[in-house]
């Protein structure tokens, strides 16, 4: 009976013990090594290696243990760190209430194969993909602390890290703001990327701009990235203005120069096609119809490069427009090309009939026509 007794208290004892303590895990209480480089990446201090003699140990502060996962976590990118946490066991207050942060070690794992980020790696370009599939018990995303520059479909990305787990920590959800510097924000960047988008910019077709009232100022943060052969500042933006340009200022000197001589060409052509337009005597000879549809080409150039220059001053993303830019040049040089034929043929049979004192007639007014907008609709297959 006295043996019955002793077991009902031992278990009653382990019970009120386990209901009135959880373990509370904060990698904010990591003291591994870490380390930061704007080019090469960073790693909080809740990354460390097996090799201790590396210098980036498994630790944690005072009153803190290491808590590492069951499926090791292992950033390949940078090194093969390990992932890991510190935990330490908390009372409950005396109203029985656990803070939202308060787990069980028991039960806390976290896994880097349930990300649904773009390509399911655990690694993220942009704010919005910190995601985990809903389906598994590991749906909820917790930030990792790590981040570094990686190719991506030959692209170099700077990537965000995280890892999916079992449990929602509340102060570990992932925010793309806590990697900017104090006083600035990186969900304000405006900069365009396709169908979104992000805080890779400076270059003519990409200005460094931000979408806030408060976070108004671009700040280069020494991080580069690289799409279609072109390396891309990364930047955030702030409250304070640092004296960081929209756009250097030798690119705003080139495309000045670039907006006043397209302007000059559009004016020119503008003047030639009105003039040909306008003269009854002029437009009646059909010779001069082939000066109208070399000049519509030209104009169209001239529009676009006055209208990109524009934009990159006033500081106005252009990639969409630089997207564009390689069709309207195919058009263009096609239609030149094959325009320029059509007249090389006409002159050659002038001075052919020259030569053997015969009559030329000029081709009909339909059939230049006819030939310019049949080269133009070809032009614009091939743009």
């Amino acid at each position: 009976m006295n043996s019955c007794h002793f077991l009902v208290s031992l278990l009653l004892l382990l019970l009120q013990e386990s209901l009135s303590s959880r373990l509370v895990c904060d990698d904010s209480q990591c003291n591994g090594t870490g380390f930061y480089d704007p080019q090469e990446g960073y790693l909080s201090q809740c990354w460390a290696l097996y090799e201790e003699a590396w210098g980036f140990p498994f630790a944690c502060k005072e009153g803190y243990t290491v808590h590492q996962f069951e499926n090791p976590i292992v950033l390949e990118e940078i090194g093969g760190f390990v992932y890991f946490t510190c935990c330490k066991e908390e009372e409950d207050s005396e109203e029985g209430d656990i803070e939202e942060s308060a787990i069980s070690m028991s039960n806390f794992q976290c896994v880097d194969t349930e990300c649904t980020s773009t390509i399911n790696d655990c690694l993220v370009d942009a704010p919005d993909e910190f995601t985990c599939n809903a389906n598994s018990k590991y749906q909820y995303p917790r930030k990792s602390g790590a981040g570094g520059p990686t190719f991506m479909d030959d692209m170099l990305v700077w990537f965000e890290h995280y890892v999916c787990c079992n449990i929602d920590d509340v102060k570990a959800r992932p925010d793309i703001n806590d990697l900017a510097s104090e006083g600035c924000v990186l969900d304000a960047c405006s900069s365009f990327a396709y169908s979104d988008v992000d805080c890779f910019a400076d270059g003519p077709m990409e200005p460094m701009t931000c979408d806030s009232d408060r976070y108004k100022y671009p700040h280069k943060t020494g991080r580069l990235g690289m799409e279609d052969g072109f390396y891309w500042s990364h930047y955030e933006c702030c409250e304070l203005d640092d004296g960081t340009p929209p756009l250097k200022k030798t690119i705003v000197i080139r495309e000045g120069v670039r907006l006043a001589l397209g302007s000059i060409g559009f004016l020119l052509t503008l003047i030639l096609l009105i003039g040909i337009c306008t003269s009854r005597y002029v437009y009646s000879h059909s010779y001069n119809l082939y000066l109208v549809g070399l000049a519509i080409p030209d104009l169209i150039l001239n529009m676009t490069a006055i209208l990109g220059s524009a934009m990159s001053i006033a500081g106005v993303s252009t990639r969409l427009m630089s997207q564009s830019g390689l069709p309207i040049f195919t058009f263009y040089t096609v239609s030149n090309l094959w325009l320029n034929t059509v007249v090389a043929h006409e002159v050659y049979r002038l001075l052919k009939n020259s030569k053997g004192r015969r009559r030329t007639f000029p081709p009909t007014k339909r059939k230049v026509l006819c030939q310019t907008i049949a080269i133009f609709a070809c032009a614009c297959v091939l743009a």
